[in-house]
Parts: C-alpha cells; sequence; structure tokens
C-alpha cells in the first residue's frame, strides 16, 4: 500500500544553525576545447537538520554543486565552511576524516552497489575503513541495526544486491552512508529512479532519518512534486548559477525569476481540472555554452522579459522579502506573465 509522504522536521525553519556555507563557488573542468564553467558563483547555507532543495533541468550543475560540497570536486574559486571551519583546500587523511560526516546518496541504487559484495560488507565497509569497528559480532551487530533502521531485515546482511529490488538497494545505499554518523547527507536524485509508490516510501524514511537523527540534507532532485514536498528552503540553478532561492512555499506560489516560472509551469499536477486550466511556459532561444559563457544574465536568450540590461549586466541575488532571493533585473514584473497566474492554484470554484 502506497503511503503519503511525510513532513519535514517543520516547514518553517526561519534561522537554523548553520552547518553549511559556501561563497562564491566556481568549479570549472579543462576539456580538449577549453574550459567547461560548470558552477559560477553559487553561495548557499544549509543549517542542521534543514533540507534544501537543489533544483533544475539536465545540465544545470547541480550535481557537481554536490560533489564541491563533500569535496569529490576541487574548487577554483570560492570558500566551503563545514561547522565553521574552511574545508576548501583540505587533503589526505583531513579529508578522509571530513567525509566521515559528510556523505553522498547516488542517483542509482544499480550501480552504487558492488554486485560481488554481500550486504553486510557493503554496509560495513566505512567503519572499517574509518577505523570505527573491528570486524566481529560487535559489527554484526551494527550492521543489522542500520539495516533495521532503513527498513531491511537483518538477515538482509547475508545477501547480495541482486536479491533486491530497486527501492531495497537504495535503502542499503542510505544504510551505508549512515554508517559513520554523519551531519549532512547529499542525496543526488535518489528517488528519480523508483517507481511512484516506491518513492514515497524512501522519502518517508528520509524524513523519519532526519527526525529521529537530526540529519541535514542537500537534496537534488528535478522532482518539483517531491521538492516542495520534503524542502524547507529551495535553489534553483539554471547555466551553473542560482537564479532564485528561497522557503519552500514562497518559490512555489509566488515565483520571481522567469526561469522558474517556465521550470514549475512544466511540472505537472494530480488535479485533472487544476492541471487543464494552467499554463505552459515554452521556452524558446539558445541554452548558454559552458565553453563560452555569455555575459549579463544567463537566461537573457531564453527569457520572455529581456532587456538590453540582461544581455550585458548579470544581476545579483537580491532579497524580494521573507528570505526571498532573485538574480534578475525585472523580478518585479514577472508576476504578470500568464503562467504565473496558474501554477499554483486551481480554477475558481474548485476546491
Amino acid at each position: 500500500m502506497t503511503r503519503s509522504v511525510q513532513q519535514p522536521i517543520t516547514k518553517d525553519v526561519t534561522s537554523p544553525q548553520e552547518l553549511v556555507v559556501v561563497d562564491d563557488l566556481h568549479v570549472r573542468f579543462p576539456v580538449s576545447q577549453g574550459v567547461v564553467h560548470a558552477v559560477r558563483g553559487v553561495s548557499f547555507t544549509i543549517g542542521r537538520g534543514e533540507t534544501v532543495a537543489l533544483v533544475g533541468e539536465s545540465g544545470s550543475g547541480k550535481s557537481t554543486t554536490g560533489f564541491a560540497l563533500i569535496r569529490r570536486y576541487t574548487p577554483a574559486e570560492g570558500t566551503i565552511s563545514f561547522e565553521g571551519r574552511d574545508i576548501t583546500g583540505v587533503k589526505g587523511r583531513e579529508l578522509r576524516r571530513l567525509r566521515s560526516d559528510m556523505q553522498l546518496v547516488f542517483q542509482d541504487p544499480y550501480a552504487s552497489l558492488n554486485p560481488r559484495m554481500r550486504v553486510r560488507d557493503l554496509v560495513a565497509e566505512p567503519l572499517l575503513v574509518h577505523g570505527r569497528a573491528k570486524p566481529g559480532p560487535a559489527l554484526d551487530a551494527e550492521v543489522g541495526d542500520l539495516l533495521e533502521m532503513c527498513g531491511l531485515p537483518r538477515d538482509a546482511a547475508h545477501r547480495h544486491p541482486n536479491a533486491f529490488s530497486g527501492g531495497e538497494r537504495q535503502r542499503i545505499a542510505i544504510a551505508r552512508a549512515l554508517a559513520l554518523r554523519p551531519k549532512l547527507l547529499v542525496a543526488d536524485e535518489v528517488v528519480s529512479a523508483l517507481d511512484v509508490s516506491i518513492k514515497a516510501q524512501i522519502i518517508n524514511l528520509l524524513v523519519e532519518l532526519q527526525r529521529t537523527h537530526g540529519l541535514a540534507y542537500l537534496f537534488i532532485s528535478h522532482d518539483l512534486a517531491v521538492v516542495r514536498n520534503v524542502a524547507h528552503r529551495v535553489m534553483i540553478m539554471y547555466a551553473g548559477r542560482i537564479v532564485e532561492t528561497g522557503p519552500t512555499g514562497s518559490i512555489f506560489t509566488a515565483p520571481r525569476h522567469p526561469y522558474s516560472v517556465a521550470l514549475l509551469s512544466a511540472a505537472p499536477v494530480a488535479d485533472p481540472v487544476a492541471e487543464r486550466a494552467r499554463e505552459r511556459v515554452v521556452l524558446t532561444g539558445d541554452v548558454p555554452s559552458v565553453l563560452d559563457p555569455p555575459a549579463g544574465c544567463p537566461f537573457h536568450s531564453r527569457c520572455p522579459l529581456v532587456v538590453d540590461r540582461c544581455r550585458v549586466e548579470a544581476p545579483p541575488l537580491a532579497d524580494r522579502g521573507d528570505g526571498h532571493l532573485t538574480a534578475c533585473w525585472r523580478a518585479d514584473e514577472v508576476a504578470a506573465l500568464p503562467a504565473a497566474h496558474t501554477l499554483d492554484r486551481a480554477p475558481e470554484g474548485h476546491p
């Protein structure tokens, strides 16, 4: 039976104690044609016990941002602070110790688990690598506890990943990520490969783990329905930049960037009457090159509100009130777009 998605710890996290602070992050990759500017000038915070969602279309830089946050990629510019400590340049043993507090759950549960290893060995590996446990009955008991915490029976430890479904494999991956008792999980499209009923179960698991262990999440996703149910705050990314960020309710009901309106208008809603009444934004124009990023606003080549200033001057993320920040010179006019009136409301007379 499909369960409804639970709510996060609170829907009104206004000023949580900051766990992560990212300031002016740039990530670049050299390629034969030049340099790929994957992430450009990204800044954000994540509070303890908070879920911050990072959304955007494929290729916008979401996963690269998450990988840089846990130092799988080295930033070209900017700083990353964790619990008040600058971790931008940490290496070697210091980086290994740091990663016990910052873990990653990958998108594909079929590719992220070694099919030749038993579940017991997969979940125990982090504990052994970091010297948290030694082989023996105590380690087996710890693995069993982790599996039960993630909704699996203890005897699952004796089987191989191919004996499990996709949802069960993702639970194994989450158990492995939790083995070191991290404070931050980067969840990179963790439910995108799962069907709807299993997706709800995994989301419920993540929410419950946050309730009981105070975990913070950077939740990377393109599924806006899931994001709306689990995130306290949302960051919308386009061409390597954050173009809008704010409380989840504010982003979904009153987006203030043209790209946010287009992104939200493309997300289906379950109510067929409301769905038929909604307007769609069909973007035209060219997607900016990551090898040669254009001047000005990264969205100007596709924006329905573009003016000359947008083509030459990049707008900063400006506070529009209530912690809602938008990088748009014409943010005050976004509400006039036809689609902005049909994103989050049913037609008149409909509940």
